[in-house]
């Protein structure tokens, strides 16, 4: 064994702690990386499998005659399959409990080209059984419906008896999502189930849409979409949507992109303070070195030995952690796809291995380490060695400490307290080095908890202070607006105001976008529209307040008139007969993207006389006090009424929807706790490494082990305190660019902190920082002055 390489291991085992809390933040970071990309790659593959298996369909027709619709599209060269269907939203009732449902008609026997289903429980559909139903499993689960269990659904004739056949899964429905702009539906109050073409056309035609599924060639080129949807609209469909547009497809990839770009973010910031960390340590060897150094020099080694020793460190260290860290991470990731595919109830998910990760992995280790190793290392090689033969480096000129030029009574303070203060910038890159450790150490905890207060601040905006409803009641019939609080009439209800919603596309100046047009009450006490100011808004007949994502999404701004015309679906394209409305002004909503105007302004979009128009929902406040439970029974229990969507389980959905999201970042707050311990402690014991000589010194000369360990504590406050600003406005940088990855037209996601976040991680910061300085003050009052001076002599 050569002469360094002895050396490498002797200083490895002399400081094994700090050795091995890097090698522990290398491993989480690798560990982190592997388990959240394969998890990533895990979740789409589950997805990709299961949309293939079922023949999802790439893009659905809606509206028109579907044999017309079908036969324009079947002959295009990329289209691979195209099927028709009529799909029903009409109330349905499990145990005396109803809703709002959704009838999808599948073929009586065999399988359709597109949309397919599988079946979990029970059969398929059967030509004999005219009666028999499949039932979404979302819907099965909820109220426990087993093949054999009966159901009702509102016909045209009245409400009639369907018998559950099966239980079956579908691609559109792995989130039970009942439009692009009802992403969030409370279990209970939205339900699907498939049936026959007979049991399909005895429904109300007036609830009956057809609709046009086209799967394309697996080589079909990107602007397919583009061309068919406008043949589509041609052959007389009203309007198209995407497989990403489809709403329960778009709500999973909010959450899985999100969670993609975590993916890569937070290991990167993990990896950074491990690569932080050992810069430092290697800094603080090489500077102790010195004399070391130059008599390798002196004695003929060459810089680029000295520079591949010093390097082999971080690539020790890098290897030591990314090796394990990768396979741990390649477990870890089969248990979180797991976890959340069995969530979602996702009937099938893929768990591989990945070789290219685990070499990724492995690779980042050692380069993260090397790259941290450089710096020290080319410091190392290219000393000289007459310059460091001559010892330690000289320290900076003594001089009063900037907080004593500007406070002069500090001038009097004891020895030992102006020795703590002017410590401070008679090393400046080791202070600056401290610095850096606590600002990254400060990032780590403040990104995720304020990613958490993010979240909860916006549900609390969204649902407290924008919806201010207890309860959306849905009618069976239409009734009068000024009739409508005589029929949503129960105890408890305090307030009651007619609403209008219409499927509608908001047209641009070069783009559309398929949404709701939302028609409120003037003076409406239900729903606060505010804007990013805090300012509420309040549209007038001929007025509409759109969604702010719109602002950039359409190129339209306050006072600009936009198009806006009914269209049946989801999609954004086929408008007719648009009204033009001038734009009063963008709401500022964390939930979804929708235009709101007045009562009036909707009935008339929608054909309807602006006057008392019919409405078949309203929004309800309850009584204060009031039991929210008991209120909503009464409701339910009304003939008039289908069904009454509490504002209380919204939420509550909301947070179930964003339940990875919480896991992940609660798992990120604990591990960067955990990983801004390592990097404090590393910081803090390089310092007093450093100092050895120096602090030996003072023990030499009769200053007892308990000042020296008060001066150290009050340099490491004093570099921490300092370092607590500018760490916390880097986190909340990072933390507004990691949310700004989950926003989009359905989620806005604007950085909101609460000011205990502050408080609570500048204390946690200085907490930790005292937690980790107790094993260097348990050096300081072992220091032997003679073994010091050996060791820095050998």
């Amino acid at each position: 064994m050569t002469l360094l390489r002895r050396s490498l291991l002797r200083d490895i085992r002399g400081r094994r702690a700090q050795f091995a809390a890097i090698g522990a933040t290398m491993l989480l970071g690798v560990a982190l990386f592997a388990a959240s990309f394969d998890a990533f790659q895990n979740l789409n593959a589950s997805y990709r499998g299961l949309y293939d298996q079922l023949a999802f369909a790439d893009l659905v027709a809606v509206g028109g005659d579907p044999a017309v619709v079908s036969s324009h599209l079947q002959g295009e060269p990329s289209v691979a399959a195209v099927a028709t269907r009529s799909v029903a939203d009409l109330p349905l009732s499990v145990a005396e409990h109803r809703f709002l449902g959704r009838v999808v008609e599948l073929p009586a026997s065999g399988e359709p080209a597109v949309d397919r289903v599988t079946v979990l429980r029970g059969s398929g559909l059967a030509p004999a059984r005219e009666d028999g139903v499949l039932v979404e499993q979302h819907m099965a689960d909820h109220f426990d419906l087993q093949p054999g269990d009966t159901i009702e659904v509102a016909a045209a004739s009245g409400w009639r008896t369907a018998t559950v056949l099966g239980v079956v899964a579908s691609a559109e429905y792995l989130w039970p999502a009942r439009s692009r702009q009802e992403i969030l539906v409370p279990p209970g109050e939205f339900g699907v189930v498939f049936a026959g073409p007979v049991f399909v056309s005895s429904l109300p035609a007036a609830s009956r849409q057809p609709e046009t599924l086209v799967r394309l060639q697996p080589d079909a080129p990107a602007g397919a979409f583009d061309s068919l949807a406008r043949l589509a609209i041609v052959a007389g469909a009203s309007s198209t949507y995407t497989q990403a547009e489809q709403p329960s497809n778009a709500a999973l990839q909010e959450d899985v992109s999100g969670f993609g770009e975590l993916s890569l973010a937070f290991p990167l910031l993990f990896l950074g303070a491990g690569a932080l960390a050992m810069s430092v340590l290697l800094g603080r060897m090489v500077a102790t070195h010195r004399g070391q150094i130059g008599v390798l020099r002196a004695n003929g080694v060459r810089r680029r030995t000295l520079l591949w020793h010093y390097l082999a460190f971080g690539l020790l260290i890098g290897i030591v952690g990314s090796v394990p860290g990768a396979i741990l991470g390649a477990l870890a990731a089969a248990a979180i796809t797991g976890v959340y595919t069995g969530v979602l109830a996702i009937p099938t998910a893929v768990v591989e291995v990945r070789p290219l990760t685990l070499i990724i992995g492995v690779v980042i280790g050692p380069i993260a380490g090397a790259a941290a190793a450089f710096g020290p290392a080319r410091r190392a090689a290219s000393t000289s060695p007459a310059e460091a033969m001559r010892g330690d480096a000289p320290g900076g000129r003594g001089s009063l400490s900037l907080l004593e030029r500007l406070l002069p009574p500090l001038r009097g303070l004891p020895t030992r307290w102006r020795l703590a203060l002017r410590g401070l910038g008679r090393n400046r890159r080791r202070s600056l080095s401290t610095i850096l450790g606590v600002a990254l150490a400060t990032s780590l905890i403040f990104v995720s908890w304020a990613m958490i207060d993010t979240v909860e601040v916006l549900l609390d905006r969204q649902f407290v202070q924008i919806d201010r409803s207890d309860a959306r009641v849905v009618l069976a019939q239409p009734v009068l607006a000024d009739t409508v609080t005589e029929v949503v009439d129960a105890e408890g209800v305090a307030a009651v105001e007619p609403t209008l919603e219409l499927p509608a596309a908001i047209v641009g100046d070069s783009r559309r976008y398929g949404t709701a047009l939302v028609g409120l009450v003037p003076g409406t006490t239900m729903r606060s529209l505010l804007t990013r100011d805090g300012d509420v808004l309040s549209p007038a007949d001929g007025e509409v307040v759109l969604g702010v994502a719109l602002e950039n999404l359409l190129g339209v701004g306050v006072g600009d008139a936009v198009a806006i015309a009914p269209v049946a679906g989801t999609g954004d394209q086929g408008l007719a007969e648009p009204v033009r409305l001038r734009i009063a002004g963008f709401v500022d909503e964390p939930l979804g993207t929708q235009a709101y105007t007045t009562l009036a302004t909707v009935a008339r979009a929608a054909g309807l006389p602006g006057s008392d128009p019919p409405v078949q929902a309203a929004l309800v406040r309850f009584e204060p006090g009031a039991d929210a439970v008991a209120v909503r029974d009464r409701l339910a229990e009304s003939p008039s009424v289908v069904a009454v969507v509490n504002t209380q389980a919204l939420y509550d959905i909301a947070q179930q929807f964003l339940g990875l999201f919480y896991a992940f970042v609660g798992v990120m707050l604990v591990l960067g706790g955990i990983m801004a311990f390592a990097l404090i402690f590393n910081t803090l014991s390089a310092n007093v490494m450093e100092r050895a000589v120096e602090l030996t010194a003072l023990r030499a000369l009769g200053m007892p082990a308990s000042t020296i360990g008060r001066i150290v504590t009050t340099e490491n406050v004093l570099l921490t305190v300092i370092a607590l600003l500018p760490g916390l406005v880097v986190a909340y940088v990072l933390a507004a660019v990691f949310m700004a990855s989950f926003s989009s037209d359905l989620f806005q996601f604007e950085l909101a902190v609460r000011p205990t976040t502050f408080l609570g991680t500048a204390v946690a910061i200085v907490v930790v920082a005292l937690l980790s300085q107790l094993p260097s003050l348990r050096t300081v009052r072992r220091l032997d002055l003679a073994k010091v001076v050996r060791e820095r002599a050998t």
